[in-house]
């Protein structure tokens, strides 16, 4: 590890508890959680920490006095992180709690939301100038598939989406299997081909996810550089747009929709 470190980022995140009890972001296991993080990973120190899932916590617990960003950014200055994150899905709470760093003169340096820029969502973008004013250097997607909606099988049960949202998806993926195309593919290229956003995060479960996901950020390259040979890149580009422009139709009543997280029955201590 040692002789990788410093070519490589490495990202962390500190989330609430989760169980069946309410969500609790438990303060005193800020600094310990990181350091045993060091510890297994062999590195002292973070390229970024996240703290996670803010829209399941109380606002205190987050930006408070004995908030969880208190202890983060005491670790920055201890040099054991280079950059202090907050991650979540509602836009507008991670607006919110970016207001209060800035106007308190210690700005979050890295916002990761998820879902928000996939083929049925794309509000990010319209809140990026907003994080940049409110002092936020680097602007992070997750989750080009939305939790797995946009994937060749039907969303997992627990996914949020409304019965008229997975079947919309479910026509989209019928439509790219009928052009010789995946949607789950289409899906990651759309995400990797969006240069406002910092960086594009995607979670993959197995070896076959990850190169198939470098051949979706090779496709994005060779598009953008011109290196296809020309017959081949006519034929393909000619059958992408078809195919997404029809995406982009399905989708159209769905743009800039969100779910609300957290969910109503939610158990949040406030």
């Amino acid at each position: 590890m040692d002789s990788i470190r410093r070519r490589i980022t490495v990202a962390a995140k500190r989330s609430s508890e989760i169980s069946l009890t309410p969500f609790v972001l438990d303060i005193p296991r800020v600094r310990e959680s990181v350091e045993e993080s060091f510890r297994k990973l062999k590195t002292d120190y973070f390229d970024i920490v996240y703290c996670h899932d803010v829209e399941f916590v109380s606002i205190e617990e987050v930006v408070g006095e004995d908030g969880a960003l208190k202890e983060l950014f005491r670790l920055k200055q201890e040099g054991k992180i280079k950059h202090v994150g907050i991650s979540g899905y509602p836009l507008d709470v991670l607006v919110k709690i970016s207001r209060i760093q800035h106007d308190r003169g210690q700005p979050i340096d890295v916002v990761l939301s998820y879902s928000h820029y996939c083929l049925h969502n794309t509000r990010l973008l319209s809140y990026i100038e907003t994080f940049r004013d409110l002092g936020v250097i680097y602007v992070m997607n997750a989750s080009p598939l939305s939790m797995g909606l946009l994937r060749e099988a039907p969303a997992p049960d627990w996914h949020p989406a409304p019965p008229e949202l997975r079947e919309t998806a479910s026509r989209c993926a019928t439509l790219a299997r009928r052009e010789g195309l995946s949607l789950p593919k289409l899906a990651i290229q759309f995400a990797l081909e969006c240069e406002k956003v910092t960086s594009t995060i995607i979670g993959f479960s197995n070896a076959m996810e990850v190169e198939e996901g470098v051949e979706c950020l090779n496709k994005v390259l060779r598009r953008g550089t011109g290196q296809e040979r020309e017959k081949e890149k006519e034929a393909e580009n000619k059958k992408y747009m078809m195919v997404m422009s029809m995406i982009g139709k399905y989708m159209e009543s769905w743009d800039k929709w969100s779910w609300k997280s957290p969910p109503n029955d939610a158990k949040i201590v406030r």
